[in-house]
This record gives structure tokens, C-alpha cells and sequence, in this order.
């Protein structure tokens, strides 16, 4: 039986470079979690409701899908400390996920497993798990609109950036 050369095989076309995964969680989903957070529990003004307490357990799962791919990528789990906010274990699992991200070999993260393994590659695994802390910040935007409704003009500001902003020179006419 001969032994497959990993970096012999073709990369997947329906998993992303490994560049785009971590740019991903670390600027948009980063971004979006913290300002879901914000505007349920910094700008609501009733603190004890049971809304919040459904809010606050979907942060909590959030965070576990957000650790889970740190978990596929360094075979390890992040421990809490007992009085920890949902925004330093935003914070936290964030940064356990770009770490072991970063220790991932970005050549073979899109490839194919060995046809003998009959496993999954780790790019499949880690983009799944992606998408599922998409679909949770989907839903947690959703609940978060009940309590400040301008959140998705608050998630859209920063989504076009102009290269060439309009000014003066730009308005006059061509011809």
C-alpha cells in the first residue's frame, strides 16, 4: 500500500483559504458579537428580565461554537473562570479560535484527506463549525433587535467602504 502525499491532493472548491476563515471570525464576527452584547446588555434599560436571561444563554452558545473550532485546530478545550462576563468569554473564545488558527498550516487547510483516512479534512470541519457561529449570530441579531432596534443600521455602518469618497472634484461635470 502506498502512503498519499496530502499536499498532492486538489483543494476543495466549497472550503475557503485558511485567510479568509480567520479574517473572518477576526474582524466581522468579532465585531458583530460585540456589538449584539452592547446594545442588549449596555444600552438596555431593564437589567433583569427574562429576556436577557434567554439573551444571555444564546451568547453562551455563541461562545461554545466560537471555541469549538479553536478546539478542531488545537485538540484542547478553554476553561472559564467562574465570574466571567459573556464579553470577556466573547473576547476569550475569540482569541482561543485565531490561535489555534494560527497554528494551522494554511498549504493543506483547504485539501483533501488521504482517500484511505475516510475522514473528513480539517478545512470541512472548521468551515462547518463557521458557518454554525454564523447562523447563532443571525438569530442572536434577531433577538437582540427587541431591545435596540437600530442594531442592524449599527451592523451595516461599517459593511461598504468608499474608496473614492465624493467631493467637490467628483460632482463637477465631464464635459
Amino acid at each position: 500500500m502506498t502512503r498519499e502525499d496530502p499536499a498532492a491532493h486538489t483543494r476543495m472548491r466549497h472550503v475557503p483559504p485558511l485567510s479568509f476563515v480567520m479574517d473572518k471570525i477576526d474582524n466581522d464576527y468579532r465585531r458583530r458579537a460585540l456589538l449584539l452584547y452592547d446594545a442588549v446588555f449596555e444600552r438596555s434599560g431593564n437589567q433583569a428580565s427574562e429576556a436577557l436571561d434567554i439573551i444571555a444563554a444564546e451568547f453562551a452558545s455563541l461562545c461554545r461554537c466560537i471555541e469549538r473550532i479553536g478546539e478542531l485546530t488545537r485538540h484542547g478545550r478553554l476553561h472559564h473562570g467562574p465570574h466571567e462576563t459573556p464579553r470577556d468569554r466573547i473576547q476569550r473564545a475569540i482569541e482561543f479560535a485565531m490561535d489555534g488558527l494560527k497554528g494551522t498550516d494554511g498549504e493543506n487547510f483547504g485539501r483533501r484527506e488521504t482517500i484511505h483516512s475516510f475522514d473528513k479534512s480539517d478545512g470541512e470541519t472548521i468551515y462547518a463549525a463557521l458557518l454554525v457561529v454564523g447562523f447563532h449570530l443571525r438569530q442572536l441579531t434577531e433577538k437582540a433587535a427587541v431591545f435596540d432596534p437600530d442594531i442592524y443600521a449599527d451592523l451595516m455602518a461599517h459593511s461598504v467602504v468608499q474608496r473614492h469618497p465624493v467631493n467637490e472634484e467628483v460632482l463637477k461635470p465631464i464635459a
